[in-house]
């Protein structure tokens, strides 16, 4: 009998690692109005040596929304519906991994990230907001979180 639940075990184990086996990787995709069927930005890879800021949505989604780099003065910015690439017209704050915390874009959006917290490997923005003017002329307010990075 114990053979049995052993032989078993063991079966399913080998099930499970093919299983594994067989799920494609993730590829960085480049980014592209693709992303607008998953409402978020694609995954995005750092090159060595350079920096970059990711900011969710402080929503339940939890959406990868904005990756800007500081340094090349551009960002990448998903509103829910479509993806975009915005041009860095003003920073400001102190910045941490070279990117700052504060940032406005030529499209109309400005990132502020508050409640600073270093981690291993970068800097954790509690708080924040991405605001932006309606077509109606009212400010859109969206909560986010982030974090600065180099590798």
């Amino acid at each position: 009998m114990n053979s049995f639940l052993i032989r078993a075990a063991f079966i399913g184990f080998v099930l499970t690692l093919s299983a594994c086996a067989n799920v494609p990787k993730e590829e960085n995709l480049p980014f592209s109005n693709a992303a607008a069927n998953i409402n978020q930005l694609p995954a995005q890879t750092l090159q060595a040596g350079e920096c970059g800021l990711f900011v969710w949505s402080a929503d339940t989604d939890r959406r990868f929304i904005l990756f800007a780099q500081s340094q090349k003065f551009t960002a990448m910015f998903h509103d829910g519906q479509a993806g975009n690439t915005l041009n860095i017209i003003a920073q400001d704050g102190t910045p941490t991994q070279k990117q700052f915390p504060e940032q406005s874009y030529d499209s109309g959006q400005t990132l502020r990230l508050f409640k600073a917290q270093a981690i291993d490997g970068g800097t954790r923005y509690k708080a924040g907001t991405i605001s932006r003017k309606d077509e109606s002329g009212w400010d859109s307010i969206t909560p986010v979180i982030g974090v600065s990075t180099c590798r």
